[in-house]
């Protein structure tokens, strides 16, 4: 796995469908954070931070990766400012999909920060495959062109916390074609920083998984046991996300320690009317240790709307 590490010890003073979880903040900032640099604009891939008299600072024009900034004090955390703001592409003719996460707080620890999670997945009018899997028979056929047209996620949170976690974790991941992203944090106490980064980033839609019969066109998917494996080395944070429109859907997922968790969804015209099970809530970011990871999916889903589900993740090692 390539990543870089960075220790630092100072005094610290993604437009189709969006989902988002923010914990009770203030909106007001001491300072104005600064204008990215002119370099981030002109494409070349970078990642920079800088830590000035109670501040930390990073921006980044990489994609395709994730990065972890570990906050840890002797007492306990009051962030006064934070400042996040990102965007990215998926763009026209490259790719169908591009997604993100981010979050402050513990990761174990549900409700201790934010959690922030967007993508845009498309599909072109004469886009279909199939896979069948049954006793013998084992074959599949695509024809999945790249987006037509290009689309950009572009998000800005801010606000204060108050007693973190000790220590908290700043993470965000995203896989896209372009993008930019600035973090400016303010806060009280001597702290330490630890800031790792690393590329182990995925994202997975309907045609990935493999099961018995597995076919989909522009409007609609049909799924038997569908199953996609994830390894993970070090941590896995990530989200999934069914995207019907008429229909029934149901994923499991079993961690490397066995766990089961299930949700049932039935969709009417776009819109989920019922929701149930362990997974019941989509936009809360799945966080665990190490191993095999397992995602099973069937799914009987149509209309002119289209049909999908993502897997989104990234093998991250917390400092």
């Amino acid at each position: 796995m390539a990543m870089k590490i960075i220790k630092i010890s100072a005094l610290l003073s993604a437009f189709n469908i969006i989902a988002l979880v923010m914990m009770p903040m203030t909106y007001e900032f001491s300072d104005t954070p600064p204008i990215l640099p002119k370099k981030m604009l002109e494409g070349e891939e970078f990642l920079k931070t800088d830590i000035g008299n109670n501040s930390f600072h990073m921006v980044s024009s990489k994609t395709n990766f994730w990065c972890v900034v570990k906050i840890s004090s002797k007492q306990s955390i009051n962030i006064e400012d934070f400042y996040f703001r990102y965007w990215y592409n998926q763009s026209a003719f490259r790719s169908r999909e591009a997604g993100s996460l981010s979050m402050i707080g513990n990761p174990y620890q549900q409700g201790s920060g934010f959690e922030d999670k967007r993508f845009t997945a498309v599909s072109n009018f004469d886009d279909f495959y199939i896979q069948v899997g049954t006793g013998p028979v084992n074959w599949s056929f695509q024809h999945l062109r790249s987006s037509q047209g290009g689309f950009q996620v572009s998000a800005t949170i801010g606000g204060s916390f108050n007693y973190l976690a000790n220590p908290s974790y700043f993470v965000y991941a995203v896989r896209a074609d372009e993008g930019e992203m600035e973090l400016w944090i303010n806060t009280t106490g001597e702290v330490n920083f630890t800031v790792m980064e690393g590329k182990d980033v995925f994202l997975y839609s309907r045609e990935d998984f493999v099961g018995k019969l597995n076919t989909g066109c522009r409007w609609g998917t049909f799924m038997v046991d569908g199953e996609i494996q994830v390894d993970i080395e070090n941590t896995f944070i990530g989200w999934a996300r069914i995207l019907g429109w008429t229909g029934w859907e149901k994923i499991e997922c079993i961690t490397p320690q066995g766990k089961h968790r299930v949700m049932t969804q039935i969709d009417w015209r776009g819109k989920p009317v019922y929701r149930n099970g362990s997974l019941v809530d989509p936009r809360v970011l799945m966080v665990g240790q190490n191993g095999t990871w397992i995602f099973r999916m069937n799914m009987v889903n149509g209309g002119w709307g289209g049909s999908n589900v993502l897997l989104f993740g990234a093998d991250v090692l917390l400092p």
